[in-house]
């Protein structure tokens, strides 16, 4: 192997932790702070190239983040389709919007984006954003790991 490729490689090992080790350290905080992360179940996502592997370094960042503060492994069913806010059983809905569509056609196209609780199904009738519910969601079920209730809530069960 040529020296320069191999230094090249041991330069982006080098740099890769460095990173790491710089995202961790800011969502730990500081020193003397404790901190309690609560990190996605994924462990059988089948995301990756291959089978039920994780796509990207995630695994290598629950370590390394796990040397800076607690990690709490949360399980992430269901937590961007029921709403954090609201009892409701049912699943929210894509708010829909008219667009032109290539054909020339204006239809309704559903925005996977932005989600809706339904209030003929006795939700709130409040538009989310489906990343910031899932996060909230997943915020509850840690917070109630930590508090020592292990089962999930109900509309969050499988």
């Amino acid at each position: 192997m040529d020296p320069f490729f191999r230094k090249l490689k041991f330069r982006r090992c080098t740099l890769r932790t460095a990173h790491l080790d710089r995202a961790c350290f800011a969502l730990a905080g500081a020193r003397r702070t404790k901190a309690v992360v609560g990190f996605r179940d994924c462990g059988m996502a089948g995301e990756g190239l291959i089978k039920r592997s994780v796509a990207g370094p995630v695994k290598a960042c629950t370590c390394k983040l796990a040397r800076y503060c607690e990690v709490v492994v949360v399980d992430e069913f269901r937590t961007s389709k029921k709403h954090f806010d609201c009892q409701t059983t049912d699943d929210l809905t894509n708010q829909r919007v008219m667009r032109k569509c290539r054909d020339g056609v204006v239809r309704k196209v559903p925005v996977h984006k932005v989600l809706h609780c339904l209030r003929k199904h006795g939700g709130c009738g409040k538009s989310v954003d489906r990343d910031v519910n899932a996060a909230k969601n997943i915020l509850s079920i840690l917070q109630n790991q930590l508090a020592g209730i292990s089962e999930q809530p109900l509309r969050l069960r499988r």
